[in-house]
């Protein structure tokens, strides 16, 4: 029953920074230098504590922030909780940017967590179709 919670937060999750990204392509580009909220969120991506982390990558994709693209990739290959590791790669789907599809599919291979990689080749097949996060 956990793990179906789980997918329908990730889920809700999703769809609202798809909303985020959509509204953002609408509305206009997001400046290109990181404000400084941005750079609280991606010092925060460091944190001891899982759920400041969480956060942090939630936000910066939501605000499709591709300054944190490096970042979310290392966080989601090297994050000791696998949670952190999927909410990494939905962050990157979200951001949109294209260089980070070799990186999920790859950490999808690779990763400890049958869940996580599960997940992640989800993430980076809709990523290769083209298919925006939501």
């Amino acid at each position: 029953m956990k793990s179906k919670t789980r997918i329908s937060v990730m889920a809700l999750l999703a769809f609202g920074i798809w909303t985020a990204c959509w509204a953002s392509d609408i509305y206009g580009t997001p400046n290109e230098e990181m404000t400084a909220k941005q750079k609280e969120m991606l010092s925060a991506l460091n944190s001891d504590k899982a759920e400041v982390r969480a956060k942090a990558a939630e936000k910066l994709g939501v605000q499709c922030c591709k300054q944190a693209v490096d970042v979310l990739v290392q966080m989601m290959k090297t994050d000791d909780v696998a949670s952190l590791r999927i909410i990494a790669a939905n962050a990157l789907w979200k951001i949109g940017e294209s260089r980070a599809v070799a990186e999920i599919k790859e950490q999808a291979r690779i990763d400890k967590n049958k869940t996580v990689r599960t997940t992640l080749a989800a993430i980076a097949d809709k990523f290769e179709k083209g298919e925006k996060a939501g």
